[in-house]
């Protein structure tokens, strides 16, 4: 039997919307994970062809009102939008606003549901930095030349803390000998940011911790970190409301699929501030000062 939803305007198969948004990820050169959920939320998988433990892949699906979906490519830099295509049925002023009822109720719930995961993740965070140690030598600090700036090691791995707003430790970024970096999961990373340095009047934002090392180290300037291109407006509109008379700096990486340099316009708009960019293509702030050649340029953003 055939499962149909109503939403607000539209009468559809639920099975129909997964699979058009199925074939939507196909057609974009990618393979969807066993099982989609249409819950709205942003979820990452991992993309065939890529290197094992990678989560390069990310959807949202959502079947509220006109199904509609996204997906991302972190690989390429490449996004994209998918909405249903399917019959569109009227319903009275009062089904409608039953229906908005219904949604502004699901996106409470979901609310609740994140900030529960997030302070969880939050209490583990505080667990395992009060248990981690001071770092003496690690290879990803020796390979990027910077220093440890506060940074701690836990078993094995280096540990840069994630603040928000509100300067309350969050989440955690581990990052492998390899370079290979992940976070705690369930975390909130949206909004949440480290930095190196005092306050100076130039304050310098960059995607990831040995970019903004290198960058500290190099000029003395308090740098921020945003730990990838797409948290860089939220972080500066955050630093420009708590540093309102500093002069803001977006250090971009000169990225060939112009995805950082696009996040450094979102950001430079978010806090009028200006955007500085290696004049290499490939490169970040740390290939620059290290001075490598772009096929051995690893940037340590996304």
């Amino acid at each position: 039997m055939s499962l149909s939803i109503r939403w607000g305007l539209v009468m559809a198969d639920y099975f129909e919307i997964v699979q058009q948004f199925e074939n939507f990820i196909y057609e974009h050169d990618m393979e969807p994970p066993p099982k989609l959920i249409a819950d709205g939320r942003l979820r990452r998988f991992y993309n065939q062809g890529d290197k094992r433990g990678t989560l390069n892949g990310a959807y949202k699906l959502c079947i509220d009102g006109r199904p509609a979906g996204y997906l991302e490519n972190f690989r390429t830099g490449a996004k994209f939008n998918w909405k249903f295509d399917g019959p569109i049925q009227d319903f009275t002023p009062e089904e409608r606003r039953k229906f908005a009822e219904q949604q502004r109720q699901r996106k409470e719930q979901r609310d609740r549901e994140e900030l529960a995961k997030n302070l969880n993740t939050a209490n583990r965070a505080q667990h395992i930095m009060a248990n981690a140690k001071p770092v003496l030598n690690h290879p990803y600090l020796e390979r990027k030349q910077v220093k440890a700036h506060g940074t701690k090691d836990y078993k094995g791995a280096l540990v840069v803390p994630l603040f928000n707003a509100s300067l309350r430790l969050m989440n955690l970024q581990f990052i492998s000998a390899d370079g290979t970096k992940r976070f705690l999961t369930g975390g909130q990373k949206k909004g949440c940011f480290w930095w190196i340095g005092g306050k100076t009047e130039k304050v310098l934002i960059a995607e990831g911790f040995a970019t903004a090392a290198s960058l500290h180290q190099a000029t003395g300037h308090q740098c921020f970190i945003a730990f990838d291109a797409g948290n860089l407006p939220s972080v500066a509109a955050i630093v420009r409301a708590k540093r309102p008379d500093a002069t803001i700096v977006i250090c971009a990486d000169n990225d060939t699929n112009g995805r950082g340099q696009q996040a450094a316009e979102e950001a430079a708009l978010a806090c009028d501030g200006l955007i500085a960019m290696p004049d290499i293509e490939g490169f970040d702030f740390n290939d620059l000062l290290n001075d490598v050649t772009p096929k051995d340029s690893s940037h340590d953003g996304q």
